[in-house]
């Protein structure tokens, strides 16, 4: 996403998080600073707009005009403490009736729509209801404007009626990549080339995939199972049988995804949080306008995003802390040297920023927050790709050396020693993630490309465990 834009929704969001602040007694005012807030979104993303306009002869108003590809449309916005029935939805079809053929009707809503609405909704097509998560997926950049009316105009086509929900409008319906077999050494080449004392490799599984699901990050699921984070969605692979099946059918998902104990899943897509229950099927949104990045677990269940945007000289890099909605968000600018890839969270406020030529500690408890040269501390291995934590001091990375050459290392993060673990053979290092077996050993998961010249992706899933811990 374009920086610029970035940094704009960020200011927009601030300012959805004053109109939600705002008690019933500035209702009214909250009204029509929403109209301004929904023009300067829809310009935002590049789409004249108009707010509070008279219509001839004052006979009505309309909270907000614009055009999309020369297609015309009027929008009434409600926020209201209730859901609200039919009678608006009326209202703005009286008024697309002394309006030019071919105008569109949009309704938002904020507090949702009546049981009665809806269902009315199933019949009258002329007015396209918008809820909350509509209007969040756009301000966080989830979906610009243009793509969510033509993808709600699309399934509502194909459905039938006047609504559909954020996630029946954004979810695909492709299949899952294909099951993955047990890894056999020597296929497609010797993987592991050495390990040093005290570390085992252990091949798990392997696959092909096509390039549309070509893994971004691999993160631990109970009870056996590795969440693969691909450009199509995220994919649950079953270690002991190698099934897949998706978690989250939604394109653009990037870095890790956490699996909460509620059945909920968070994982970051376009620069947005976005959190799917798996029970109640509805897609929720956490925070917005964070960036390129990954998420990551803080102290006492906290989730943490690691982001950037914007070119090395001119861009943004952020640890931002997530809230309850979009607007909650509490960002914090980083001074971070040129060429971070990730960060770690290692305690309290505590994060490990893992880079190319140096990496760096940082705390945000400090005021204010900075890295100097006593925090920086040499990275031990070019194109670190993936780093985990092993205690509040230690952590492990991985990295793509040179050509197919790649390693494993641990880092001593108050000495800045780094101990050599795994010497691997492989296009590219993809992802890796911690967990314990039964008897409360850590062993890490590494998922790597060994596709070779094969215009497919091979992911092949490596089991690593160490004493060097």
């Amino acid at each position: 996403m374009d920086h610029e834009l970035v940094m704009r929704l960020r200011e927009l969001l601030g300012t959805y998080k004053v109109l939600r602040d705002t008690g019933a007694s500035g209702a009214q005012q909250r009204g029509r600073q929403f109209n301004v807030l929904l023009a300067d979104l829809l310009k935002a993303w590049g789409i004249p707009a108009e707010h509070s306009i008279r219509g001839l002869d004052g006979r009505d108003e309309i909270d907000v005009a614009f055009s999309i590809a020369d297609v015309n449309y009027i929008l009434e916005a409600k926020w209201e403490a209730k859901a609200v029935s039919s009678d608006p939805t009326t209202k703005l079809e009286r008024r697309l009736s002394n309006r030019p053929p071919g105008t569109r009707g949009i309704l938002v809503s904020m507090s949702g729509y009546t049981k009665h609405a809806l269902n009315d909704a199933k019949s009258h097509t002329n007015v396209l209801l918008l809820d909350r998560a509509h209007v969040e997926a756009m301000l966080c950049g989830l979906v610009g404007p243009h793509d969510l009316l033509r993808q709600l105009y699309a399934r509502t086509a194909a459905i039938g009626g006047s609504y559909a929900t954020l996630a029946n409008t954004l979810f695909h319906k492709e299949p899952p990549p294909g099951s993955w077999g047990a890894a056999t050494p020597g296929d497609p080449w010797t993987v592991v080339k050495l390990t040093t004392s005290g570390t085992a490799a252990t091949l798990l599984r392997t696959g092909r995939w096509p390039t549309t699901h070509y893994p971004q990050a691999a993160a631990w699921s109970p009870p056996d199972d590795l969440l693969v984070t691909t450009r199509s969605g995220v994919v649950r692979v079953r270690l002991p049988d190698g099934t897949t099946h998706w978690e989250l059918a939604l394109h653009d998902c990037e870095g890790e995804a956490i699996l909460h104990d509620d059945e909920t899943l968070l994982v970051l897509c376009r620069g947005t949080a976005v959190r799917w229950n798996r029970k109640s099927k509805t897609l929720d949104l956490l925070g917005g306008a964070l960036g390129l990045g990954t998420l990551m677990t803080g102290a006492d269940g906290e989730v943490w995003v690691f982001g950037y945007s914007g070119g090395l000289h001119d861009g943004s890099v952020t640890l931002t802390k997530l809230g309850d909605r979009p607007g909650d968000e509490e960002r914090h600018e980083i001074p971070a040297p040129a060429g971070i890839e990730t960060a770690i969270w290692l305690d309290g406020q505590r994060f490990f920023l893992s880079g190319n030529g140096h990496s760096a500690m940082l705390d945000l408890a400090d005021e204010p927050a900075t890295i100097d040269a006593l925090d920086q501390i040499p990275s031990p291995l070019p194109n670190p790709r993936t780093a985990t934590k092993l205690t509040p001091h230690s952590v492990l990375i991985a990295s793509n050396k040179d050509g197919l050459d790649a390693f494993v290392c641990r880092l001593d993060l108050d000495t800045g020693k780094s101990t050599d673990l795994v010497d691997l053979t492989v296009n590219r290092v993809l992802g890796m993630t911690q967990t314990y077996d039964d008897a409360g050993s850590a062993r890490f998961l590494l998922l790597v490309d060994v596709a070779g010249n094969d215009p497919e992706t091979r992911p092949l899933i490596l089991e690593v465990r160490t004493s060097n811990s």
